[in-house]
């Protein structure tokens, strides 16, 4: 996907050369790290990235783990997988999964 947009921005805009790429995602939260086991998908994807602390609600788990409405009581988030109840006990602890930002340079992918 990192090569596909490299050659979309290649194509459309050829002068300019894109040196990163960022992101800002739930799926950055070092948290995860204690809750998901080693080899996750969601690890890879996090090892790739550096992070840098970004403004974030703490809701997009809500949205993108949990498919309900921000304003859900975190009791009432649902237990499907072992993520959900991992992430549901922290939302009932009164704490949060946040979004912070990475960056990945491109050229550690597109060679």
């Amino acid at each position: 996907a990192y090569r596909e947009a490299y050659g979309v921005f290649s194509r459309c805009f050829p002068e300019f050369k894109p040196r990163a790429f960022t992101c800002f995602s739930w799926l950055l939260d070092p948290r995860l790290k204690e809750l998901l086991n080693e080899g996750s998908n969601i690890l890879a994807f996090q090892s790739r990235y550096l992070t840098f602390p970004s403004k974030s609600s703490g809701k997009a788990p809500y949205t993108f783990l949990f498919r309900v409405s921000h304003d859900t009581r975190a009791e009432d988030l649902p237990e499907h997988t072992s993520l959900q109840r991992k992430v549901k006990a922290i939302y009932q602890n009164g704490e949060c999964i946040y979004a912070p930002g990475g960056i990945i340079f491109l050229d550690e992918i597109v060679k």
